[in-house]
C-alpha cells in the first residue's frame, strides 16, 4: 500500500497547510489500524521501509555500482567469520542520515504534485524563481521526515507521467528503479524514497533561498484578488423558464365579466353615456355611410336643434340606409341627392322651429 499526497500548482500557496492538514488526518487513521495488527507485523512493516530507504541505490551510477561491487567482495572475505544472519544484524545497524525517517508509520509515501507546466509562469513573474526554490525547499523537507516521494508532474505537457507510473510498479511489485533523480529541472523534480537528506538540501539551496526561516504561508501568498465587477449570468433550465413565463402571463390576464361574480372588486361598472356625434373627430368621406354621419353631425351642430329625440330619428333614419351595405364603396355624391338631403334638413327644421 502506498499514500500518496496529490497537489496543484495552480494553488501552490495551500501546499504546507494541505499536507499538514492530510498527514494528521491520516495519522489518526492509521493508528487506529495498526491497533488491531500484532507487534511482530508492525515492526516488520517499519523494517521493511527502513529497509528500503536505506538500500536505495541510483539507477546509471557505475562507480556507485562498482564501489558497491568492491564493498561486496570485501565482505564475502568476511563471511568466514560472519554468517548469513549476522551480517543482516550488521546491515541494520547502519543508521540513516540524520533527519531522515523520524516518523515511520511502515507505510510509504508520495507527495505528487501535478500541472508543473505552471512552473514556467511562475518563474516569470517577479522574485519568481526564489519562491520556486523556496517551495521545493519546503517540500523536501517535509518528506525526508516521512521518507516520502517528492514528484512535479503534468498530463498536459506529459511531465514525469511514465515515471510515476514506473516508480508505483517498483514499490508495489518490487520491480528495478529505472529513474535518475532530477532536482536540476524546476518543473520536472523527482525525488524517490531514500535519496534525498539534510545535508543535499542544505548544499543544495543555501545559495538560493532567502529567508529560510520564515513560515510558507508568509513567502508563498496567493495573487491579488481581481475585481470582477460583472456577474456571472447562468442560463436557466428552458422547462423552468416557460413555466415561469405560464404563471406570469396567468397573473397578468384580464378577468371576464363573468368571472370574480360577487367580489366587489370585479363588479361591472355603470355603463357610462355614449358619446356624441359631435365630440367625435370627422373622418374622411368614403361612402354613404361616411355622408350620412356628416350630416348628422352638421343637424346636431345647428343651434335649433337642441332636441334629443329629434336629433336621435334623423340619425336612425339615415343610418338604415347604409346598413344593407357590407362593404362601404368609394363614389361621388350627385348634386340631386345632395338637393334631396338638404330639403330633409331643412324640412325638420322648420317643423322643430
Amino acid at each position: 500500500m502506498i499514500v500518496a499526497f496529490v497537489l496543484d500548482f495552480s494553488e501552490n500557496w495551500n501546499f504546507m497547510s494541505a499536507l499538514n492538514d492530510w498527514m494528521v488526518l491520516c495519522s489518526e487513521k492509521i493508528g487506529q489500524a495498526l491497533k488491531e495488527v500484532p507487534l511482530q507485523e508492525q515492526d516488520d512493516l517499519r523494517n521493511k521501509l527502513y529497509n528500503s530507504v536505506r538500500d536505495y541505490k541510483d539507477p546509471g551510477q557505475e562507480e556507485a555500482q562498482a564501489l558497491r561491487r568492491r564493498a561486496t567482495r570485501r565482505v564475502s572475505k568476511v563471511g568466514e567469520v560472519l554468517n548469513t544472519e549476522e551480517m543482516k544484524e550488521v546491515k541494520t545497524l547502519i543508521p540513516l542520515p540524520p533527519g531522515v525517517l523520524t516518523i515511520n508509520y511502515g507505510i510509504p509515501f508520495m507527495v505528487i504534485c501535478n500541472k508543473s507546466d505552471l512552473v514556467e509562469a511562475i518563474e516569470r513573474d517577479k522574485d519568481g524563481e526564489n519562491r520556486l526554490d523556496f517551495i521545493a525547499y519546503t517540500l523536501r523537507g517535509f518528506c525526508i521526515q516521512y521518507a516520502a516521494t517528492l514528484i512535479y508532474t503534468s498530463s498536459k505537457q506529459n511531465i514525469n507521467i511514465d515515471i510515476l507510473c514506473d516508480y508505483l510498479f517498483h514499490r508495489m511489485f518490487d520491480l528495478p528503479l529505472i529513474h535518475r533523480p532530477d532536482i536540476l529541472h524546476k518543473d520536472s523534480v523527482f525525488l524517490p524514497a531514500g535519496y534525498d537528506s539534510p545535508k543535499i538540501i542544505n548544499e543544495t539551496y543555501t545559495n538560493f533561498v532567502k529567508n529560510t526561516t520564515l513560515p510558507y504561508d508568509e513567502v508563498v501568498k496567493p495573487p491579488p484578488k481581481k475585481l470582477n465587477t460583472r456577474e456571472d449570468v447562468v442560463a436557466e433550465d428552458g422547462q423552468v423558464f416557460l413555466q415561469k413565463l405560464k404563471e406570469t402571463l396567468k397573473s397578468t390576464r384580464v378577468p371576464t365579466s363573468s368571472a370574480g361574480a360577487g367580489n366587489p372588486e370585479n363588479e361591472e361598472k355603470p355603463a357610462e353615456a355614449p358619446e356624441r356625434p359631435s365630440e367625435r373627430h370627422p373622418p374622411a368621406a368614403n361612402g354613404p355611410q361616411d355622408t350620412t354621419q356628416f350630416f348628422s353631425r352638421l343637424i346636431s351642430s345647428t343651434p335649433r336643434q337642441s332636441d334629443a329625440n329629434l336629433r336621435a330619428t334623423v340619425e336612425q333614419d339615415l343610418l338604415k340606409r347604409s346598413e344593407g351595405e357590407k362593404k362601404p364603396e368609394t363614389r361621388k355624391i350627385d348634386s340631386k341627392e345632395a338637393d334631396k338631403l338638404l330639403e330633409i334638413i331643412k324640412s325638420k327644421s322648420n317643423v322643430k322651429s
